[in-house]
């Protein structure tokens, strides 16, 4: 996004006449001196202040914010004095520069004003519309120059001659509202600087008011994207000339509004376009086009600059970012929204606590707009840019036939003359500055809503009652009885057996069905509508006891029903049947079970009297139907897509039906074209090939490297309150690793690639899970996780689907070849960590002697028989850091404290936990580029820290110690200790009762020297 803003903004610049320049070197000479001031000073301001905002507010920082707002009014001052010296135009005539651009537009407007026109004269001036607006962008574009009429002529020569002509030339109206706009986010960001951090203390609601106090008195116009409904986009693929026709009459309207109070205004409480308009133009339909494109040029700057940053970086609250103008959008679109109204109605019993009510209406909204903008972004602006991509294409191509011609040099000539002009430069860093400080400063500012806006979001149901009133929901009678009756249900499942004929053939004439049903929402049910994990087990008990009786009730479902495989979230079932309509039969039955169970699920948990837990949730958390999903299909795992799948109905529809994997091929079809596309797209940046982002597969592609993979994994966007705070987490730390910053288009498209393809990702199957027996820990516990196992997934996942084929090849051939390669990638990462594990076994017992080990899914325990010494915890560190040791997290936790006393097995399992997340916590330090004290990611997966905890009471008080392996250099280990000194001072000295013990150094030779505690 950063890329296009600075590319218009060139592009504008460049269509400037030159007389703006040439006539005006002493204004110029004042601008570029405060603009270098200013951007020295944001710059300090931004290295210095912004990283600190939010943990102390220095003397420092506050002089300097002074002083940069001091030199931002002189700024505002020198702008005013451009636009009075301005050369503009109106209206395609040419006018006196004498005159302002001001007192032009509301003269235009107030002559046009009192004419009545029918709707006949309405219709003709709309018809008259495409000429004319071909005649302003094209003489616009290529008014840089004076031959560049004459190059337009010979480019386009169908328009007629008195179209392509200067006069015609909009861009200077553009550049004038551009300008305001550029002071109006200068302002707007250090209005929220004034609020930031401990500077401004609990400044919540007044964010709020001076939001509203922004709005224009005359106009109640409303965000056009709070005008679209969900359903609309589904409908794009059907019918998408329709449905952008649509979009952008409604975009119009939006914009139509805006010209009237804004850009035709006739009266000005104020400084023009600065104030408030007291008497917007009324008769805007009778407005010759003509007159209609001078006012939508002059509105472009603003457009550009303000209204669609703000609309696709998260809407509501983004808007706040982009000054006063986006405080007036931002106020205007919480008034109009019907979930602000809606928000209302729910926190008037808080009226008490004006912040809350503050955060309820600013989040409910926020959370919808950021959830529509994820969707405007995926069926909008990507096909947008696709087709801008390819007019690009296909204009660059007539273009090249006119490279020898006089007029394309001269054209060239002027071009580059004016990208060298100081303006431009200064202009550039400039625009630079503003982004970097929104980046840095803003979130310092937006760090005071962003945990109460994901809090209040989230939790709707709190806003609806009280904590007391839920607490009383989730122990009265209803629901303890509720619980006791459910939340202990067992599905009789073999996994084993399901697990080996899922792939086996079938007899012939027979056809496997396969059916796959999840609780979609059970994490977020768990967290923040149950708050009760006793509640979510007896909801999924619930829900499976019903759709299991149901199944074994009907004969012609349970006497074809060969396999049931279950986990904590889901159940999957293998049907078999004589192909034809006894197939289809089974599919029409399990369909109505799955209906007939969704409806009961429903009507006991009304009975059972929670509802007030969910009522007050917004899409598939406050409806019960849609909980649980279901799918079918020919495989396990077409029937887990299908079921995936359905998820998008989910959020827009009360009940889901099963849904068939059949429906879903052109979707995933689709989807593997716009994922390939992406891929390639990526693949042509050079730089994230030069700094490993991207790395070299077969065929000479290029897929995402398991380092940026790992990055997107642990960085999820349901933990950020705006993609622009998700966005930013991300470069930061890609910059770290890589020593990169990533422009935003392209955090964008690799978080799209990431995405799409998790959507190709299959299940994970396990035969089950096996709980480690923490009670016979009796002479401590060697713990192995498995490391960068999803990482792994997806890197091969992304490797397999590099490699199909797609060209030519039909829908139901290509996705299943997709899903086929995806899980046969799947299981050569299996294989290798049963190979890891055999590893880990053998050299466990070989060097600690006799013991048991336990395997469940990527995690292990050792449970030696005898005492396993720090010589011997260090051997077993060596002699895996051999193989692959950035493959092991090996953590070493003792079974007794210092006095004897046995540990708890509860609490072993939370000092494991401990140990490993230290662990995690190092690399995360150490590992990175472009820093002495850092580590490359690629040299890092060579190495290998093993912690080692010895707690000394019951409280979580004791002394780390630190096992490093592989092939490590004298410098590497200090990189490691130091990070190890960091974390545990930084992360574990509050959270134990005493102190924390570092060893001396953390090299071979001390750590064998090191005492053993007493057992």
């Amino acid at each position: 996004m950063r890329a296009i803003k600075i590319f218009i903004f060139f592009i504008l610049l460049f269509s400037v006449p030159p007389v703006w320049a040439a006539g005006n070197q002493a204004l110029f000479s004042q601008y570029e001196s405060v603009a270098e001031q200013l951007r020295q000073h944001l710059n300090q301001f931004e290295a210095n202040c912004a990283p600190h905002m939010e943990v102390s507010a220095v003397e420092e920082c506050k002089t300097l914010a002074n002083r940069i707002t001091n030199e931002e009014q002189r700024f505002n001052e020198l702008e005013a004095s451009i636009r009075t010296h301005f050369n503009p135009m109106v209206n395609c005539e040419r006018v006196e520069a004498t005159e302002s651009y001001d007192e032009l537009v509301t003269e235009s407007a107030r002559a046009v004003n009192g004419l009545s026109c029918s709707e006949e004269e309405k219709a003709r001036t709309s018809a008259s519309c495409a000429k004319e607006v071909g005649c302003a962008v094209g003489s616009s574009l290529l008014g840089v120059a004076s031959s560049g009429y004459e190059l337009l002529a010979q480019f386009i020569p169908s328009l007629p001659t008195d179209c392509i002509n200067s006069d015609n030339n909009c861009m200077t109206h553009i550049v004038t509202a551009l300008l305001k706009s550029v002071w109006s986010l200068i302002t707007g960001v250090w209005d929220l600087i004034k609020m930031a951090g401990s500077w401004a203390g609990d400044r919540i609601v007044d964010l709020y008011h001076w939001a509203v106090g922004a709005e224009d008195a005359t106009t109640n116009a409303q965000l056009a994207v709070d005008q679209l409904s969900e359903s609309q986009f589904d409908q794009i693929k059907r019918d998408p000339v329709a449905f952008f026709k649509n979009l952008f009459n409604v975009l119009w309207e939006g914009i139509k509004e805006w010209l009237k109070t804004d850009i035709f205004c006739e009266q000005w409480q104020g400084a023009p376009h600065f104030g408030t308009c007291v008497k917007p133009y009324t008769d805007f339909d009778c407005m010759s086009c003509r007159t209609m494109i001078a006012g939508t040029c002059a509105a472009a700057g603003v457009i550009v600059a303000e209204v669609v940053p703000s609309f696709l970086t998260g809407g509501g609250l983004a808007a706040v970012k982009w000054g006063s103008k986006g405080a007036s959008g931002f106020a205007k679109f919480i008034k109009a929204s019907k979930a602000f109204r809606t928000v209302v109605t729910h926190v008037d019993d808080l009226s008490h606590l004006k912040a809350i009510r503050t955060m309820a209406r600013i989040g409910e909204t926020v959370t919808r707009t950021i959830t529509r903008t994820r969707t405007v972004v995926r069926f909008v602006v990507e096909p947008a840019l696709n087709l801008l991509k390819r007019s690009f294409r296909a204009v660059s191509r007539r273009m090249r036939n006119l490279r020898n011609t006089s007029a394309y040099a001269a054209t060239m000539r002027r071009v580059q003359w004016f990208k060298n002009t100081r303006v431009v430069r200064l202009m550039s860093e400039l625009n630079s500055a503003h982004t970097r400080l929104h980046r840095a400063v803003f979130h310092a500012g937006e760090s005071l809503v962003d945990s109460t806006v994901e809090r209040v979001a989230l939790r709707r149901g709190a806003r609806a009652l009280t904590t007391e009133a839920r607490i009383a929901l989730r122990t009265s009678p209803e629901a303890h009885a509720f619980k006791e009756a459910y939340q202990h249900f067992r599905v009789n499942s073999n996994n084993e057996e399901f697990l080996r004929l899922m792939d086996a053939p079938l007899p012939p004439g027979k056809k496997a069905i396969f059916f796959d049903v999840e609780n979609s929402v059970l994490k977020p049910l768990n967290d923040f509508v149950l708050e009760d994990k006793g509640l979510a087990d007896a909801v999924n008990g619930l829900f499976y006891k019903s759709f299991m009786d149901r199944i074994a009730k009907n004969p012609e479902l349970a006497s074809k029903l060969s396999a049931t495989y279950s986990d904590y979230k889901s159940i999957r079932l293998m049907l078999a049947a004589t192909d034809g309509d006894e197939a289809a039969l089974v599919r029409r039955l399990l369909s109505e079970t799955y209906s007939a169970t969704v409806a009961e699920f429903s009507s006991t948990l009304e009975a059972a009297k929670l509802g007030g837990l969910w009522q007050n949730f917004q899409g598939p958390l406050g409806n019960p139907r849609t909980w649980f999903l279901a799918g079918s299909g020919q495989t396990s795992i077409e029937a887990n897509m299908a079921a995936r799948a359905a998820r998008a109905e989910a959020r827009v529809q009360p009940h889901v039906p099963m849904a068939n994997f059949s429906d879903q091929l052109a979707r995933y079809y689709q989807e593997f074209h716009q994922m390939e596309n992406l891929r390639g797209t990526l693949e042509g940046i050079e730089i994230l090939k030069t700094k490993g982002i991207m790395q070299a597969v077969e065929g000479g592609k290029h897929i995402l490297s398991r380092e940026t993979i790992e990055v997107l994994r642990k960085i999820r966007r349901a933990d950020f309150a705006s993609e622009s705070a998700y966005r930013t987490a991300i470069q930061s730390r890609m910059k770290k690793l890589f020593a990169v910053q990533i422009e935003d288009h392209v955090i964008d498209g690799m978080t799209r690639y990431f995405d799409g393809i998790d959507g190709f990702s299959p299940p994970i199957f396990s035969a089950g899970r096996t709980p480690m027996p923490f009670d016979q820990a009796t002479r401590g516990i060697v713990s192995v996780d498995f490391a960068g196992l999803g990482t792994d997934n997806a890197y091969e996942t992304m490797r397999a689907l590099a490699r199909v084929e797609s060209k030519g090849v039909e829908a139901g051939p290509l996705v299943d070849t997709a899903f086929r390669d995806a899980k046969a990638a799947q299981d050569l990462v299996t294989s290798r960590v049963e190979a890891a594990k055999i590893s880990f076994n053998q050299t466990a017992r070989r060097i600690g002697g006799e013991g048991s080990t336990y395997f469940s899914g990527d995690d292990g325990m050792f449970f030696p028989t005898q005492s396993f010494s720090q010589p011997q915890r260090h051997a077993l560190v060596s002699e895996l850091g051999r193989t692959n040791p950035g493959q092991f997290r090996v953590t070493f936790v003792e079974s007794h404290f210092p006095d004897g006393t046995p540990i708890p097995p509860k609490l072993n399992s939370q000092m494991v936990v401990k140990a490993e997340n230290l662990e995690k916590s190092m690399r995360k330090m150490f590992v990175g580029s472009g820093s002495s004290h850092l580590i490359p990611p690629t040299r890092a997966n060579q190495l290998m820290a093993a912690v080692e905890f010895y707690p000394t009471n019951i409280a979580g008080a004791g002394r780390f110690n630190l096992f490093l392996g592989g092939n490590i250099t004298d410098q590497e280990r200090r990189i490691m200790e130091r990070a190890f000194r960091m974390v545990v001072a930084q992360e574990h000295r509050l959270n134990t009762a005493g102190t924390v013990f570092l060893p001396p150094a953390v090299g071979a030779a001390e750590i064998l020297l090191t005492p053993v505690p007493a057992n």
